[in-house]
């Protein structure tokens, strides 16, 4: 989050899918339900602001990806947020 803040996209994306890797391998999906879909609609944020061609998409595929997650654990603020970053992108 540190590096997308400084706008240092490729090194942000870098990190974020590296630690994706990490996350899968540890089963965060399951383990720490939270942790994880945090951290993707966290990734999906330095698409929204980095915002050059294909970032948009990638972004929604992340954001999807969360809000599944969500609506599974019928987590009602956070499935929220997600609709609302969703309308970011179609805005």
């Amino acid at each position: 989050m540190q590096l997308r803040a400084e706008r240092k996209w490729q090194e942000s994306i870098d990190h974020f899918e590296k630690r994706l890797k990490v996350c899968e391998e540890l089963n965060l999906r399951r383990w720490l339900v939270y942790d994880f879909t945090y951290y993707l609609v966290e990734y999906a944020r330095v698409y929204l602001e980095r915002d050059e061609e294909g970032d948009r998409e990638r972004a929604h595929k992340l954001l999807d990806e969360a809000l599944e997650i969500y609506q599974k654990i019928s987590a009602k603020w956070e499935i929220e947020k997600i609709i609302a970053m969703k309308k970011l992108l179609t805005a």
